[in-house]
């Protein structure tokens, strides 16, 4: 992984036809985004823009999807706006989420939902909205339990919570330095007590959710034009140049978080 100038990560990508995008969030950290076609040949291509402004005409995408994105704002109906804004009259916009219950502490999830809360967002800008959950087999639900414990008992040094009364900057590297101890920690008894190694065929997506379901998976149609105007979010956003980009039809608009 290299980082620009601005101190954004840029994943390597083996796809080809892809545009990277790289999105500054308002009010969180950075993510990078991507438009691309499948069948195209050319080499991708890097742009800064905002999760809120993200620099494409409207109506211009087909499919828009937001990866472990829309926890990281603190006003998430803001991001959520601008998908609706770019995504065509017939597209579809997906928004992948951790399932509130089945999150663990994290200082940079700010927003958390559950399947109704989330629904609930969407269908201020989207008419057609279906809340399903990725889920994971017996065996992966497992070893997620097991992190989950092992981290808890750490957590248990703090029984005052002392870390969420700090300064967010002190708690955030507070958090980041624990992550750096406890890692080591887990490989070590992966090591120790090696489990089988998670396959896709591990994963499903299901209607049936409950708390433990890892991940929320959101399916948004029909986008309602005059809810971001409500909102107060300008019609076409502003780019570097001061002009919205037109993606081409049969592209896909994709923003992922980068990680810290």
């Amino acid at each position: 992984m290299s980082r620009s100038p601005l101190g954004l990560a840029r994943e390597p990508c083996s796809t080809s036809g892809v545009e990277w995008v790289q999105v500054r969030r308002c009010f969180s950290r950075p993510a990078v985004g991507w438009s691309g076609s499948i069948t195209a040949r050319k080499p991708p291509r890097r742009r800064l823009a905002d999760g809120t402004q993200l620099g494409v005409a409207d109506g211009s995408v087909d499919f828009v999807s937001s990866l472990h994105l829309i926890e990281h704002f603190t006003h998430p109906e803001l991001h959520v706006a601008e998908l609706a804004r770019v995504v065509a009259d017939d597209g579809t916009c997906f928004v992948v989420t951790p399932n509130e219950p089945a999150d663990f502490e994290n200082p940079f999830h700010l927003t958390l939902f559950r399947p109704e809360s989330l629904e609930r967002l969407l269908r201020v800008y989207f008419d057609d909205v279906t809340i399903e959950g990725l889920d994971g087999s017996a065996a992966v639900k497992a070893e997620f339990d097991k992190r989950r414990r092992f981290a808890r008992a750490v957590l248990r040094i703090d029984f005052m919570g002392l870390r969420h009364k700090l300064p967010r900057r002190h708690y955030v590297a507070l958090h980041a330095l624990a992550r750096r101890l406890a890692y080591p920690v887990i490989h070590w008894r992966q090591r120790r007590d090696p489990a089988p190694p998670a396959t896709a065929a591990d994963f499903h997506i299901s209607a049936d959710i409950d708390d433990t379901t890892f991940v929320l998976f959101a399916t948004a149609r029909e986008p309602r034009r005059g809810a971001a105007a409500r909102l107060g979010q300008p019609t076409v956003a502003a780019t570097c140049g001061g002009r919205p980009s037109v993606v081409r039809p049969g592209l896909t608009l994709s923003l992922v978080d980068v990680g810290r």
